[in-house]
């Protein structure tokens, strides 16, 4: 047996017990030479899985916590800023069964859209790219009555602008006009006639809760959850709560001025923990913890400390 060979055996079976190691052992000394990596690490599982089912059982719901779906638009550390620019990146820890289940479902749909004649010239790994969205529109379809696409564009303009890029505010990024005439006219999409919003505008409401142009315009002034140093974005399809700087039932208008948006976790923070802020310019706000110490947060992200926390 190569050396690489017994030490990987040996790293890999160390932690069981000796009749799992030995389990492991009658299997791989006949044929080492046509053993590799996964094929040890399927075995051992198996070992663990025989001799120690309750470790086993304990590991596999361990390993579970870490199932995930994870969406962004910032950059793979590995790719470059430039390269990632108006793209989104995705990363997964699936279910093995729902992980294959996914890799048919894609394969399937990357093989129907060589019928496609916009994507048929596409390499196979585009098409695979392009059959996760192919795969969400359908089910969106179904559970939306019908509406497949639904992508919110804020486009920020300037007087004299007209430089062919578009800001996506729900996901965080700019794309080219060419992009956005070509999920416009994917098939199930809907087009809704545009809204113009002032952000420099004041909106006073005399209730409560504020009305859904007042709620728009606070996410898209803040473009992110205003507490120090949260990164969550701020769009109006998403999930972040907004909150009344000044209490309502402290005096508080439900206004532009008195508006801001949080997480629910900071939400919660500031509503019980005695953090307490005031917008200071739009966008921008002034925060002071439990503890004394002030942070300005500024317009769109970012935080800069102005005062520790006090120690007498």
């Amino acid at each position: 047996m190569p050396a690489w060979k017994a030490r990987l055996v040996a790293q890999r079976t160390k932690a069981l017990c000796p009749d799992a190691a030995a389990f492991v052992d009658v299997a791989v000394a006949p044929r080492a030479e046509r053993f590799g990596y996964a094929r040890l690490d399927r075995l051992v599982a198996e070992a663990g899985a025989r001799f120690a089912p309750d470790l086993s059982a304990l590991a596999d719901a361990e390993a579970a916590q870490g199932h995930h779906v994870t969406l962004t638009t910032r950059p793979d550390p590995g790719i470059g800023v430039d390269t990632m620019a108006g793209h989104a990146y995705l990363e997964a820890t699936l279910d093995p069964a729902d992980a294959l289940d996914l890799e048919s479902a894609v394969a399937a749909i990357a093989h129907g859209l060589l019928e496609d004649q916009q994507a048929s010239n596409l390499t196979l790994d585009q098409r695979r790219a392009q059959a996760l969205g192919v795969l969400a529109r359908h089910y969106t379809a179904g559970q939306a009555g019908g509406v497949a696409r639904v992508v919110h564009l804020y486009c920020h303009l300037s007087p004299g602008e007209g430089t062919g890029l578009v800001a996506v505010d729900n996901l965080q990024t700019v794309v080219p006009l060419e992009r956005v005439e070509a999920w416009a006219t994917t098939p199930g999409t809907v087009v809704k006639p545009v809204t113009v919003i002032d952000l420099n505008q004041s909106l006073t409401h005399d209730g409560y809760a504020p009305s859904a142009r007042q709620r728009e315009q606070a996410y898209l002034i803040a473009g992110v959850c205003a507490f120090p140093g949260c990164e969550k974005p701020a769009i109006p399809t998403g999930r972040l709560d907004l909150d009344h700087i000044t209490a309502f039932d402290a005096g508080g208008q439900t206004s532009t001025e008195n508006l801001a948006p949080l997480c629910r976790g900071h939400h919660r923070a500031k509503t019980h923990d005695a953090w307490s802020y005031t917008q200071i310019h739009p966008g921008e706000y002034l925060w002071r913890s439990p503890h004394g110490a002030h942070y300005l947060r500024h317009h769109g992200g970012g935080t800069t400390t102005i005062t520790t926390a006090d120690t007498g």
